[in-house]
């Protein structure tokens, strides 16, 4: 595995060890052209998680 293969992977490891600590994901613009970002929000769906998007929330406060 190339060395930033390696960091990518760690990286995504990392976030979806956090991603089960959470009930709702907040999505960003943009977020179709992350690997990561379409990942965690491919397992939140899974999971039953929330998804929302972030700019609703930031609308609403």
């Amino acid at each position: 595995m190339h060395q930033s293969d390696w960091t990518a992977y760690h990286c995504i490891c990392l976030d979806i060890d956090a991603l089960m600590n959470c009930d709702t994901v907040a999505t960003l613009p943009g977020r179709e052209h992350s690997k990561g970002a379409r990942l965690e929000v491919l397992i939140a769906d899974r999971l039953g998680m929330t998804i929302v998007n972030a700019q609703d929330l930031v609308s609403m406060g």
